[in-house]
């Protein structure tokens, strides 16, 4: 997502960033305040996490690229398939019509190569 305001951190869990910082987001709540962590590796600090969804957007990002919200918890049926849990993140490639999507989990340390499969009907789309 894209920063569309400055924010300063006003927690230990929180991050600072500025107006136009890519953050890659990792898990979304339905409190509003989401985890991720800046992708300027000069400025993210470790164990902060933490950002207000409502200072951010994710239009325009990677060319118009759709980034979904996982409802629930799924548990791959068969090899194409992936597992994700409720609250992770995946951007969309691709979109049939049969409800069955592309594409891949935010996380590359679960992100597994060759799996991109996932039932549509499990995410949200983040705005």
């Amino acid at each position: 997502v894209t920063a569309l305001y400055d924010y300063e951190a006003t927690t230990d869990e929180e991050f600072d960033f500025q107006k136009g910082d890519i953050i890659a987001v990792t898990a979304v709540s339905e409190d509003g305040w989401w985890s991720g962590e800046l992708m300027d590796n000069n400025r993210r600090v470790s164990g902060r996490h933490i950002f207000p969804s409502n200072f951010v957007s994710s239009a325009n990002l990677d060319g118009g690229q759709m980034w979904t919200a996982a409802l629930h918890d799924y548990k791959a049926t068969i090899d194409a398939e992936f597992d994700f849990q409720k609250g992770d993140i995946i951007a969309v490639t691709a979109m049939p019509y049969d409800g069955w999507w592309s594409g891949e989990l935010l996380g590359e340390n679960r992100r597994v190569a060759g799996k991109h499969i996932f039932p549509s009907n499990f995410v949200t789309r983040i705005p």
